[in-house]
Order: structure tokens, then C-alpha cells, then sequence
């Protein structure tokens, strides 16, 4: 290898102006053969690179690079491939992630400066594995078959003085490509700027990689195992994501990101692709959203990896032709093409402008928690999973991490001749209930201060921190970074995932629990029942699961791994350790127990103690049991409801979670409901963790709605059900997907279930969430069930967020009453036992106010002659007129009288409510109305009289 590196490195050190490189081991000590005495580059082969001490990019430029290590030897051009690397310190977790190739067929060199400034180069030719396309689409015809050309013909680059960037740029199919690499904290951010130089058209970009982490072909390879995909099991065949999903094409929405692992073990040296911005403050403020995303069978997607430079061979092919040959298996041989579909250039007589397409995307690590807004980058390092022992489910396998958060002073202060360091950076780590500083286990709140950061270097601190035996889920913590210039602050959130140990939170209340182990001794006596608190049953608690063939409530003697339980407790224990010697059970790579659900409702349990996607799901219909379904397809055919509901004990009422990507925690119950007549096979997924990104819980956003209103009930034993929600979609296909079903009224003494009432007879449920497809009118039926006598109390906090143009009106059908929701902010009902009230909301647009036109004048010209008041009512109301000066009232001309649609006039004959002739000045007629729904309006006029 070392007689061809320096044969290479002349040309590199051209870039550079210096010669003492290093060169990672990798693809060339692999592709070398040494019973050959040709050079692997050619004499004019060159490149240049740039990046930080944790990611990096390296770009050929020049010359060709042969292939020793095919049959037959080939040789091909360098220029034009853009690959990823990971730096000399990774992630401070694992050295496994230092100094990677991430990329098929790449090495690189890497040096300081005489500043100590780290810089790259690449050992290797990627044009073949790892390039861009400009795509042009005629503006006239719209055809774009004819010109994918390759990024090849570079005749400029150099290393930027400013920031950390290098500039690539060329000539090609009449557009000037003006590449910009910068590398910032643990990213590569790539900026394409093409330019037309040729007829009005349409521009757009491809960019596709072989994917291969490669620390040592011949001891290390590695080649991708694991692709992960927010919501979705880890990716084994092609796949296709557009921003117009065509799911009949199996066509999936686009992921926010893609990341490539090795492995699960080793997922520290791998690449993350991003899809989407995030906003002009978030993590990734200038990336340009990906049109199109294929991941696929790198040769079949990319071009066989011996042979011909082939770019883009399978490309053109529609949406159809890549459904057809979907099935292909793409685990350890996996590629990608990320696609910027063509957009608007304008011809070459107008400005640059107008003729220059833009497109900017972020590439990185899988691990790092990032924020690379300007002035500065920040990049957060924490463990990913704290996993319990396999042989003592009490224990952690390591419960002492370093949480570091790197600064990175670029891309706003490091501008040549405008450098400015940043001087005693701030640092201060906020940690969630359950994780704690490693040397004090009462403290959440931990500050470390960096003194100063220069202009293109980056700095980083320390923090030990542990987690709580008790603890597990998801947790977010977040660093605040205040440096001491006039920089501005940075909030940093990051996520990891706790694995539970057997505990569970018992509060003197309801309690809907699972428990994920293996007990010696299952009884539920024998779990609650013993060490410190303990627990007897029928005195202390009951444990009640849920009979999904009868529907209704049961007594459990002791819990099942897949299974939801109730436990009613007159005990605040706090959080109970279990009985019955617990053990992790050992089929997280198989999947556990398959588990059947009733038509109806079904009480179920995550049966790991790690948390799952709900997208991980997959399941059988028994309407037709011949395929397999994923979560989502359940959803969207109405096999199941699109959430599912868990309770929430400090509050004491329903959550809810449905997207894909939120997770089932361990230790809690969830209601799953089956909207067929038929059973539905439900399997979870072998545990697959190596960084879960974070769900959103709670209720989820869905697309194309237009408001929501919530509705609260609370009874007079203090229950609550809190979520009621009302709203207007699009669409009604919009409207069904973002329904939500109220699960079963807990078996809580005294409970309260409120919900929209859905279907009839043996179909019967009801909504917690009924969204609408938008009409002028719609009445929406709520039923409010109260185990406790009493007042109950109805309010709807956030009627504000629906738009004004909406009349809302509560109509309670057994007292009359009809209340205008934006005037009045709650109702109250006397309710008596296990009783049922159906109550009525009401949204309707205001098509016209309903009192226009109001007026008064004399009628004639004598002194006393009668002055007319006169309004237009949009809709039957009930009016009153009265006559005012100076806020007092004068004369009441009518109150509250039954009137139509129409125009209504009253005379005033100058006398006030005494008989007396009133005197001579300025007066105000004021009109009210009041409309059967409760919708109140009141205007005034000013008139004068003699």
C-alpha cells in the first residue's frame, strides 16, 4: 500500500501545500494486489477533503484509479465521488466509529495543519459507488429521459479560507455545478448551487451511495445489516418513499431519515441521510426536502459494482416497475438515491438568479444529537440504550455514562479577518425525572463551563450521569449553551432509551399495568405481595384484565407478558419492586408469543422491557388470513383503530398514541381495538434498539385538518375525562384516518367516560376524537356516563383556536338549554348515578351576522314627530330595542320578542319610561338578538332629536 499511497499523495499534497499524511487502512490495502507492480492511481489522480475530528467528506477530483481487485482488473475514472468518513474520536461511548470509511470502495488520508486544523483526503476512486447526477427536464415537453449526467468534469477546487469548506466546481451538460462541502460539528453539510447555461428548463439533482462502513476490508468488513427508517421494522427488500406516497405502488411518505448500520451492536459507525428541514431554528435549518428516496440492492439500484461506470441504471423506471421488483433482498448490499426532483431555471439571457437551482442536504452520524443553525454547532453524545443485565433483570449492565456536548465555532464567527472566539461557553445539562449526576443521584441540573472555543475549532465537556432503577422509556434531556459574547443561546434536546427493571408504580388509584418477565412464582400475590410495601390482595388491591370475548372486566389472578392489567389499589406505594423472582425473557430476537385480539376491544401489553414502535407491529386479519399486514396497513384498511389508548395514573384519565413512529412502553397497558368481526393475529417484533428516535405521544397531528375543539368532563367525584375532541378535516378520507375510539370506562369507583357515540346495536362504540369532513353544518352527539351522582361540569378550554367564522353551540336536550360556547366558558348538569347524558355540539359557519342594517331616524319633519328604529335578522331571534342616552336606559322599546328572518322596524315616540317628553340631544338606539342556538349579537346608532 505504501508505494501506491505515494504515488497518490503528490497530487494530494497539491491540494493541501503540505505532505505529512496518515492514511487509514481501508479499501486500498484491500484492492491492492501485491503480486502486481502497477500503481493503483494514475499520476494525475487528486482529491481533497474537509471535515472535523467526528465526520468528514472526501471528494476525487482527478484522474483514474485500477481495481486490482476484480476479475477481471478494470480501470476507471476518480472524479466526482463524494464519500463520508467518521473521525478520529467518534462517538465517546465506543471506539468502534474511529476513523470509518462509510462508504463502498473509500480510504482516506487525513493530516493537521500547522494550525492543527484536521484535514482529509480520499485513497480511493468512488465514481463508480458513490456520485451525483443534474437532472434536466424539457420545459416544453417535460421529458427528462435523456440527461443524467454525471458530476465528472471538475475544473476548479480549492480549500475556503473561511469557515471549514472546500469549493468543487465544472461545467456539464450546460449547467455550472458549484459544489460547497463544509464540514461542521458531527456533519457533512453539501450545498449544490447548478446554473443554467443553456434554454429555459428544468433542473434537478440525484445523489446515490454504495453503502459499506470499512475499517479494514480483510479484518474489519462490515458491510450494512440494519437500515433504519422512523417507523417502520428494519429495511430487507427495496423501497420507495415520495412526498405523494402511492401506497397501491407500495410508494411510502418520506422518512424524515435514513440510517445505514452494520449491525445493531454496531450501529456506531454508520450514516445518517437527512430528508427534511426542520425549520429556520432546528437542527438542519437550510436542508432542502428530499422529493424522492430509493433504498434498494446497491447493483441493481446503482450499477454493478465491476465494470462500466453505470449512473443510475434502474433510475428512470416508474413507480409500477419498482413495485414489481420490490421483493429484492437488499441486507448487506444495500444503496440509495436521494432525488431533487427538477424545478424551474430560467435561460441564459436572464440573471444568475434566475437561472441557479439551489438544493442543500446534511449527511452525518447516527449518534450525534445535533443543532447546526448558525453561528455555531452544537453536538450532544449520549448513550443510546441503558440495557439491564440478562441474568439480573435488577441490575443495569453499566449505570455510569459520559454524556459529552461538543461546540463547534464555525460557519458565523470564523469568517477570515472577522474571527471571533467564543469565551466561557456556558454549558448547562438538564436531565429528566429518573436520570441523575453519576456521583449524586438527587441532582438533575449540571453545569460545565468552556473558556474559550476559537474560530474554526471545536471544544467539548464532560458529564457522568446514571439512571434510576426505576426508570425506563424514552427519556429527553437538554443542554442549554450560553457563550458569554453577544452570541445567542442554544437549547439542545437529545433522547435515550431505558430499559425497565421489574417495577412497576402503584398509586391508590387505577392503575393499568404489564409485566414483561418471567415469574418463578406468578400469582399476583406473590409478585405485590412481598418485600417492602407489600400488597394483599382483596385488601389491599385487585388485578382485573379485560375478557375480550365477552367484553367486559375480569378478575386476573396473575399477569401475562402480552396482556394489559388493571391494578385498583387503596395503597400509594410508590414504585413496587416485584416478587416472584422476575426474569428477562430471551426471545427479544425471535418476537414473543403471537397474540390473538377478539373483535372489540383487547387489553394488551408490550411484552418486552424495552420500548417498540407501534409501526414494528405486524398482524393477520382473520377476514383474510392468506398475507400479513404492517401496523399502518391495518389502519388504513379499518381492521383496527388508528390509536391506541393507555392511562395516564398521575391524572387519572385516558392517552392516547397512533403514529407509527410512537412507541409502547414497557410496564403499561394499552386498549387496542378491532373494528372487524373477525380475529386479528397481532406479532411484536423481535426488540431491534440501536438509537429509537423519539415518538410524539399524545394525540397525534394528522394532515389537511382544519380545527379541533376539546371538551372536558369532570363528575362530582372528581374523575375527569379530558379528551372529547371535535373538528373539521379536508377531506373525509383525512377525517376517518385521524378518529380516535374511547377505550372502556376504567373499573375506577366513581369513573367518568365521555365519548361521541359511533354505530348501533352489537357495532356500537364510541369516538374520543370525531373529526368531521368540513361542511356548513355538522352536530356532533356526545354521551357523558357518570358512575358518581353529582354535578358534572363540561368545559372546552381551547375554543379560541377555532376559527371565528364557526358558530358553536352545547345544546342539552333534557333541560332545553342551548349555550353559545364562545360567550360562556362551561356547563353544569345534575347528574345521578351510572347515568348517561346525551348532549349535542353543534358547528356551523356564519354564513352573515345575524343583525345587520341597524338604523333610526325621525319620521317627518315636525318636532314631535316619531323616530323609526329598524334591523335585518339573518335568522329567527328573539330581539330588544332600546333607547339610551349616556348609558342610561331612556325607554325599553321591546324585550326579547319572537321574530323572523327579515327586516323589523319599531317606533320610538320621543317619550321615556315615565311618559314624559324627553329632551332635545344626541340619543342611541341599541338593538340585541339572540338566535335559537344561543348565538347573541347587539348593535347600536346615534340619532338626534329637537
Amino acid at each position: 500500500m505504501i508505494r501506491n499511497q505515494s504515488r497518490a499523495l503528490s497530487a494530494l499534497a497539491l491540494a493541501f501545500g503540505a505532505a505529512s499524511f496518515v492514511g487509514a487502512q481501508g479499501w486500498p490495502s484491500y484492492c491492492d494486489d501485491p503480486a502486481t507492480t502497477a500503481p493503483l492511481w494514475s499520476d494525475d489522480y487528486g482529491s481533497n477533503g474537509v471535515g472535523t475530528e467526528l465526520f468528514g467528506a472526501v471528494l476525487p477530483v482527478s484522474g483514474t484509479v485500477t481495481y486490482e481487485c476484480f476479475n477481471p482488473i478494470f480501470n476507471a475514472p476518480a472524479a466526482g465521488g463524494l464519500g463520508f468518513l467518521t473521525g478520529e474520536l467518534g462517538s465517546v461511548q465506543t471506539t468502534d466509529d474511529d476513523f470509518v470509511a462509510l462508504n463502498f470502495g473509500g480510504a482516506f488520508a487525513h493530516f493537521r495543519d500547522q494550525n492543527g486544523i484536521l484535514h482529509y483526503a480520499a485513497l480511493g476512486a468512488r465514481a463508480n459507488w458513490t456520485y451525483f447526477a443534474t437532472v434536466r427536464r424539457d420545459a416544453a415537453t417535460g421529458d427528462e429521459a435523456g440527461t443524467f449526467t454525471k458530476f465528472t468534469n471538475i475544473d476548479t477546487i480549492f480549500d475556503g479560507a473561511s469557515d471549514r469548506y472546500l469549493i468543487a466546481a465544472g461545467t456539464q451538460d450546460s449547467i455550472r455545478v458549484d459544489l460547497r462541502i463544509d464540514g461542521i460539528g458531527d456533519a457533512a453539510r453539501i450545498r449544490w448551487r447548478l446554473t443554467n447555461l443553456g434554454a429555459l428548463t428544468n433542473i434537478g439533482l440525484w445523489f446515490g451511495q454504495y453503502m459499506d462502513p470499512i475499517g479494514n476490508y480483510t479484518l474489519d468488513y462490515s458491510p450494512i445489516e440494519i437500515v433504519n427508517v422512523p417507523g417502520y421494522k428494519p429495511l430487507t427488500i427495496n423501497r420507495r418513499f415520495k412526498r405523494n406516497p402511492r401506497p397501491e405502488n407500495h410508494v411510502y411518505p418520506m422518512p424524515a431519515y435514513a440510517d445505514f448500520m452494520p449491525t445493531q451492536g454496531r450501529a456506531w459507525r454508520g450514516l445518517r441521510i437527512t430528508n427534511d428541514a426542520t425549520g429556520i431554528d432546528g437542527p438542519f435549518p437550510d436542508q432542502t426536502p428530499v422529493d424522492g428516496l430509493d433504498i434498494a440492492l446497491n447493483g441493481w439500484l446503482l450499477g454493478v459494482r465491476a465494470g462500466t461506470d453505470q449512473t443510475f441504471p434502474f433510475g428512470r423506471d416508474s413507480d409500477e416497475e419498482f413495485d414489481r421488483l420490490r421483493d429484492i433482498e437488499i441486507t448487506g448490499n444495500v444503496g440509495y438515491i436521494q432525488k431533487w426532483f427538477p424545478r424551474p431555471a430560467a435561460g441564459q439571457d436572464q440573471p444568475p438568479s434566475q437561472r441557479t437551482v439551489e438544493i442543500v442536504s446534511y449527511y452525518k452520524t447516527t449518534w450525534g444529537d445535533s443543532d447546526f443553525s448558525r453561528p455555531y454547532s452544537v453536538v450532544g453524545d449520549s448513550p443510546k440504550v441503558i440495557a439491564t443485565q440478562n441474568d439480573n433483570p435488577f441490575a443495569f449492565q453499566k449505570n455510569s455514562y459520559t454524556l459529552r456536548v461538543y461546540i463547534d465555532n464555525t460557519r458565523g464567527f470564523s469568517e477570515v479577518e472577522k474571527e471571533i472566539p467564543l469565551e466561557n461557553v456556558q454549558v448547562r445539562l438538564s436531565l429528566p425525572q429518573g436520570l441523575a449526576d453519576a456521583n449524586d443521584a438527587t441532582r438533575r441540573v449540571m453545569t460545565r463551563t468552556i473558556s474559550r472555543v476559537e474560530p474554526k475549532r471545536m471544544r467539548f465537556v464532560d458529564f457522568q450521569i446514571q439512571s434510576l432503577p426505576t426508570t425506563f422509556g424514552v427519556l429527553s434531556y437538554s443542554v442549554e449553551i450560553t457563550p458569554q459574547t453577544t452570541s445567542p443561546k442554544k437549547i439542545l434536546s437529545g433522547n435515550l432509551v431505558v430499559a425497565s427493571q421489574p417495577y412497576l408504580l402503584i398509586r391508590n388509584a387505577a392503575n393499568l399495568v404489564a409485566a414483561p418477565w418471567n415469574f418463578q412464582n406468578g400469582s399476583w400475590a406473590s409478585i405485590l405481595g412481598s418485600g417492602p410495601d407489600p400488597l394483599e390482595p382483596d385488601i389491599d388491591f385487585q388485578a382485573f384484565t379485560w375478557d375480550s370475548t365477552t367484553q367486559q372486566y375480569v378478575l386476573q389472578t396473575g399477569p401475562q407478558r402480552n396482556v394489559g392489567t388493571w391494578i385498583i389499589s387503596n395503597k400509594n406505594v410508590g414504585y413496587k419492586a416485584l416478587g416472584g423472582n422476575p426474569q428477562q425473557p430471551q426471545d427479544f430476537q425471535t418476537g414473543a408469543p403471537l397474540t390473538l385480539l377478539h373483535p372489540g376491544w383487547n387489553l394488551v401489553g408490550n411484552p418486552y422491557n424495552y420500548p417498540i414502535p407501534v409501526g414494528q407491529l405486524v398482524g393477520v386479519s382473520g377476514a383474510d388470513p392468506r398475507q400479513a399486514l404492517t401496523y399502518q396497513e391495518m389502519v388504513d384498511q379499518n381492521i383496527i383503530s388508528s390509536s391506541l389508548s393507555y392511562w395516564d395514573e398521575g391524572t387519572q384519565t385516558y392517552k392516547f398514541i397512533g403514529n407509527a413512529q410512537d412507541f409502547l412502553m414497557p410496564n403499561t397497558g394499552y386498549w387496542m381495538n378491532v373494528l372487524i368481526a373477525q380475529e386479528v393475529t397481532i406479532s411484536f417484533p423481535p426488540v431491534f434498539l440501536p438509537f429509537i428516535p423519539t415518538g410524539t405521544g399524545g394525540i397525534r397531528s394528522v394532515p389537511d385538518i382544519l380545527w379541533t375543539m376539546n371538551l372536558v368532563a369532570r363528575n362530582g367525584a372528581g374523575m375527569i375525562d379530558d379528551v372529547n375532541t371535535i373538528g373539521f378535516a379536508k377531506t373525509a378520507k383525512a377525517a376517518a384516518k385521524a378518529r380516535i375510539y374511547e377505550p372502556p370506562i376504567s373499573p375506577l369507583k366513581g369513573a367518568i367516560s365521555a365519548g361521541f357515540p359511533r354505530g348501533t346495536g352489537t357495532t356500537a362504540m364510541k369516538l374520543a376524537r370525531d373529526i368531521r369532513e368540513e361542511a356548513a353544518s355538522r352536530a356532533f352527539n356526545w354521551n357523558v356516563y357518570t358512575q358518581a351522582a353529582g354535578n358534572v361540569t363540561i368545559t372546552w378550554p381551547n375554543v379560541t383556536q377555532v376559527p371565528t367564522k364557526y358558530r358553536l353551540t352545547l345544546q342539552d336536550p333534557v333541560t332545553g338549554k342551548k349555550v353559545d360556547m364562545r360567550r360562556v366558558q362551561s356547563y353544569t348538569y345534575q347528574a345521578s348515578a351510572r347515568t348517561a347524558r346525551d348532549l349535542k355540539v353543534v358547528a356551523s359557519v356564519q354564513d352573515a351576522p345575524l343583525l345587520t342594517d341597524v338604523s333610526a331616524f325621525p319620521i317627518g319633519s315636525g318636532q314631535n314627530d316619531p323616530v323609526q328604529v329598524a334591523y335585518s335578522l339573518s335568522g329567527p331571534a328573539s330581539a330588544t330595542v332600546k333607547i339610551m342616552q349616556n348609558g342610561v336606559i331612556v325607554r325599553t322599546l321591546q324585550t326579547n320578542v319572537s321574530q323572523s328572518t327579515g327586516k323589523h322596524t319599531i317606533l320610538w315616540n320621543l317619550t321615556n319610561s315615565a311618559g314624559q317628553r324627553a329632551p332635545g340631544g344626541s340619543y342611541q338606539a341599541v338593538v340585541s338578538a339572540t338566535d335559537e342556538d344561543g348565538t347573541a349579537a347587539t348593535k347600536s346608532v346615534t340619532f338626534l332629536i329637537r
